[in-house]
């Protein structure tokens, strides 16, 4: 297991490097960047060298990958912002050290309300004080940084729902099986949440958000309890919930009206369309890195990395970035089935359904299979908070082995 990981590490921290090396080639920068990514990447690798327990070659290489080329495609279209991605980058990945090496020592579960009162308090806050971006409000600024605090709130929802759902009379209602209903009655604490969530990001006007955070919500719920019927009523409530969006906000109506209409000439989805030029000029090869001309497409940092991989890398690069994403997703499934307890399965089960969910968002928007959601590209698009956030919640599924030991809720 552990020569299979330093292969892995290599592999992906070579092609990061050699990726940013290209791009520098054709428009310098600071090449102290290229130690300040490599060298932190590689003492944290030594970190989790001699720990075998610790130690999840199918995550922490996809990850360490996936973030070379994120920056490696921030230096290539947006180089002034590269400096903060790459601060963002190092801040997680001492986040997913210490979660993964020291972080079992914490029960999380015992904090399942304070997690839930925060995450309460960063989207009430948002609604009040958040600063309105690209149509919706899901930003905070403070100190001349800003970040999206749904970032943040989908991990402490998951906490909170791993904590809820594992509490005592909780795991023997899951255990013997009963009824829907009786199933039903322990959502309480957890659909006060979920609701107040989507109430606060349609306040918002966050679309994406929407759907992000009831997809963590009846993905784990399902998890726990198995049952098909709790995916029909989170599908009920979700369609209502976007029909009642739909009649309210005329933000939601502009959105899906354009993605119906693409090409009726609206320059709000402008974007879309040039992303769309830009995959057909990439073809099944790519141009070459640097030599396409993805910034034609707007906020192609951020909203449409994946396009400007599939010009310049080619639909072979796209597909091996989407690999990625899926060998990360259902090495995490597989984790979660064989673990000893539902708490650990829940969380593992979470993290999967939210970085799966976003690849499924933002890969469908950028084809225009979906209408546009502002959703992030887990590990590459620009956006710290993000960045900071999945390598934490990777951080907290690599404290389980230590916890196996521990756990009383065995299911």
């Amino acid at each position: 297991m552990i020569k299979i990981h330093g292969k892995l590490f290599v592999d992906a921290i070579l092609v990061g490097s050699l990726g940013m090396f290209s791009v520098w080639l054709l428009q310098p920068f600071n090449p102290w960047f290229f130690l300040l990514y490599i060298g932190p990447t590689a003492v944290g690798f030594c970190m989790l060298y001699g720990r075998q327990d610790r130690i999840d070659p199918l995550l922490f290489a996809p990850a360490v990958l996936l973030c070379g080329v994120g920056l490696t495609m921030v230096a290539r279209l947006a180089p002034g912002l590269l400096w903060r991605q790459l601060v963002a980058y190092l801040v997680g990945l001492c986040s997913y050290l210490l979660l993964s090496i020291w972080g079992g020592r914490i029960r999380w579960e015992r904090f399942g309300y304070l997690w839930g009162l925060l995450g309460a308090l960063l989207l009430l806050g948002t609604s009040l004080f958040g600063v309105r971006v690209g149509g919706s409000r899901a930003w905070i600024r403070f100190l001349g940084f800003s970040f999206q605090p749904i970032e943040l709130f989908k991990l402490l929802l998951i906490l909170f729902l791993v904590a809820s759902l594992t509490e005592e009379s909780t795991s023997i209602v899951l255990r013997e099986r009963r009824g829907l209903f009786a199933h039903m009655s322990l959502w309480g604490p957890s659909l006060l949440l979920w609701l107040l969530g989507v109430l606060a990001l349609g306040i918002q006007r966050d679309l994406g958000g929407m759907i992000l955070l009831s997809g963590i919500f009846w993905g784990t719920i399902y998890v726990a309890e198995g049952r098909l019927a709790t995916v029909l009523i989170g599908l009920l409530l979700g369609l209502g919930g976007f029909t009642l969006s739909y009649c309210l906000f005329p933000h939601v109506q502009s959105r899906l009206g354009n993605w119906l209409d693409l090409w009726r000439g609206d320059q709000v989805y402008h974007q879309l369309q040039q992303g769309l030029f830009a995959a057909a000029s990439g073809g099944f090869t790519g141009t070459g890195l640097g030599l396409g001309h993805p910034y034609l497409i707007p906020q192609v940092h951020t909203d449409f990395p994946l396009m400007a991989i599939w010009e310049e890398l080619g639909l072979l690069g796209a597909v091996g970035i989407l690999g990625l994403y899926m060998l990360m997703v259902v090495y995490l499934f597989k984790k979660a089935i064989n673990s000893y307890c539902l708490r650990h399965r829940l969380l593992c089960a979470g993290v999967a359904v939210m970085i799966g969910l976003q690849v499924l968002l933002i890969a469908g928007g950028n084809l225009g299979l979906v209408p546009l959601t502002g959703i992030t590209l887990p590990f590459i698009s620009y956006g710290g908070s993000s960045v900071i956030v999945l390598w934490s919640a990777l951080g907290l599924t690599g404290a389980i082995p230590r916890l196996r030991r521990q756990c009383r809720l065995e299911v």
